[in-house]
């Protein structure tokens, strides 16, 4: 098909002409961004806002050169740009005024990831995916405010936002069923692949099971890392073990032919890094020299 043939290319149109509309003409975007970031009490300077246009502009022709060799990946961007799209809708209907960008969000973003989802050559699990990885890419910006020399302050600050809240809440339960129902099979001594040993995947996963008390072991962790996110009281010391446990599990699925796996287990990776951060007043005395 033509538009999916181009659709990457589409992508670098897009993202040249919203930058144009961001900073040219119409214009007046780093005015309004900062007005609106400091709003929230926190920061943003104009090398902070073309660091960040840098690193969007550098994967729009990342994904031009490799994105039929990772379609994952340039799915990834499609989907970020379109949520990009809406943000700019969102807060031009929020605020009831003009937002630069918002034109262009709305014409060309939009639209090209709409169109993406219906006609893009990607299985809808690898759509789903590419979603996840949109929304952790669309955080990046956020975190390049925050990181300055009043970095744990300005997550103290984000804290007070019920939407912070909610999405750390929601993240946090996905992350726990994420462990509790693969312990399930470890537990009860099951295999937890059908791939056959004639797979490297599967003779791993077979020899795993094949240790017996090990392979339980396993489990038992999982699910109590799993129930130690969703109970508050042991929401730090969950979010300690399970990044420990989900470095593990990343490093496996890139070292074996897992495929599709290492996007997933990647995102459940950063998930586990935002919880430690989100906790670092509780966890910041395994740092202190104070006794």
């Amino acid at each position: 098909m033509w538009f999916t043939d181009n659709i990457f290319l589409f992508l670098l149109v897009s993202a040249l002409l919203h930058i144009t509309d961001e900073f040219v003409y119409p214009g007046g975007f780093p005015g309004k961004f900062k007005s609106l970031i400091s709003g929230t009490g926190l920061g943003i300077n104009n090398f902070q806002i073309a660091f960040i246009n840098i690193l969007f502009l550098s994967l729009c022709v990342f994904v031009l050169i490799y994105g039929n060799s990772y379609p994952l990946i340039g799915m990834a961007a499609i989907m970020l740009v379109m949520l990009n799209g809406f943000a700019h809708l969102f807060a031009s209907l929020k605020y009831h005024e003009f937002f630069p960008g918002v034109i262009t969000g709305t014409l060309l973003y939009i639209p090209l990831g709409l169109l993406a989802l219906f006609f893009f050559p990607l299985h809808n699990n690898g759509k789903l995916i590419s979603v996840f990885l949109a929304v952790i890419l669309h955080m990046i910006p956020f975190f390049v405010i925050i990181v300055n020399k009043n970095f744990f302050s300005n997550i103290n600050i984000l804290k007070k936002f019920k939407l912070s809240l909610y999405f750390i809440t929601a993240l946090r339960i996905i992350l726990a069923f994420a462990f509790i129902f693969p312990s399930i099979p470890k537990l009860t001594g099951s295999s937890f692949t059908v791939l056959s040993t004639d797979s490297p995947v599967g003779f791993f996963f077979e020899c795993l099971k094949g240790s017996g008390i090990y392979w339980q072991f396993l489990g038992v962790m999982q699910l109590i890392t799993g129930f130690f996110l969703l109970i508050p009281r042991f929401n730090t010391l969950g979010a300690i073990i399970y990044s420990g446990i989900i470095l593990n599990i990343f490093i496996i699925t890139v070292s074996l032919p897992f495929y599709g796996t290492p996007y997933i287990t990647f995102l459940m990776l950063c998930g586990g890094v935002l919880l430690l951060l989100w906790d670092y007043d509780k966890i910041k005395c395994i740092f202190s020299n104070s006794d």
